[in-house]
């Protein structure tokens, strides 16, 4: 977890739920991604423009990469070969890094303040929120070029892709509703609405479920596209949602006043 305003990583132990280390990391960390093939991790420094990576082993910075301007969010493609962020300062962009060399591959631009990433399955795709314009931009990962443009709700600032890759679920602040896409006709083909502004979006590992945070982590019934319970937590707002990758638990980033907490939440059974 990246504490943004401590500067740091925050590792905890899922079993035990309590925290293991925190290691400094400079410059309002945002995003964080992990290596599948490693035990490194991937966290944009906002405020310094850049990509550092951690050695989750031994606690160390082992690269800082310079990226564009204002990094948010971090993505890592399924075979992590690629490691992409999306930089919402200046004219907007996305860095494509490769993480062995460690080195950035391309920028292409992107813009209306690009925040938060999904990456397809096949790692073929990659989709941008941009805030500022409305949509979600998809970037053809073989040439690093922008292949489309879906116009979605107000304000999308949160992703997520169903395992499968069928659907993509966006998050639309200022409009109160998770605008769910069909990635092959890439249309609209539902909106789920809420009572207060959807912060962000997960999938459950089977795709049955996708979770919401809201004012508590709403349920929604992927099949039907429709809200199936509300599970209450004891934050004012949840910021950021993970599904565990059993299903099995739900983490929600909750603020509590001028605090935040990673609340957990156990999903084992069908609401």
């Amino acid at each position: 977890v990246t504490s943004y305003g401590l500067d740091s990583l925050v590792v905890i132990n899922t079993t035990t739920n309590k925290v293991l280390s925190t290691i400094p990391v400079a410059g309002n960390p945002a995003g964080v991604a992990l290596q599948p093939d490693g035990p490194f991790a991937y966290i944009t420094s906002w405020d310094e423009d850049l990509v550092v990576v951690v050695d989750l082993k031994t606690k160390a910075i082992v690269k800082e990469i310079a990226v564009g301007v204002s990094p948010y969010d971090v993505v890592i493609s399924p075979n992590g070969k690629r490691a992409y962020t999306a930089n919402s300062g200046g004219r907007g962009s996305i860095s494509v890094i490769d993480t062995t060399s460690r080195r950035v591959l391309a920028t292409p631009t992107v813009a209306g303040e690009p925040v938060d990433l999904a990456v397809s399955p096949d790692g073929k795709r990659l989709y941008v929120a941009n805030m500022e314009r409305n949509t979600v931009s998809i970037l053809n990962t073989s040439s690093n070029a922008i292949v489309g443009t879906i116009r979605v709700g107000r304000t999308p600032d949160n992703l997520a892709l169903s395992p499968d890759g069928t659907r993509l679920y966006v998050t639309s602040d200022d409009s109160d509703m998770v605008v769910v896409v069909d990635t092959a006709t890439r249309g609209v083909v539902a909106t789920i609405n809420f009572d207060d502004g959807p912060e962000d979006v997960a999938v459950s590992p089977d795709g049955r479920y996708v979770y919401v945070g809201t004012n508590g982590v709403g349920v929604v019934d992927a099949a039907t596209n429709t809200l199936i319970a509300t599970i209450p937590v004891g934050g004012q707002s949840i910021y950021y949602l993970a599904a565990s990758p059993i299903g099995n638990r739900v983490y929600a980033t909750a603020a509590r006043q001028w605090a935040y907490a990673v609340d957990v939440v156990g999903v084992t059974a069908a609401p």
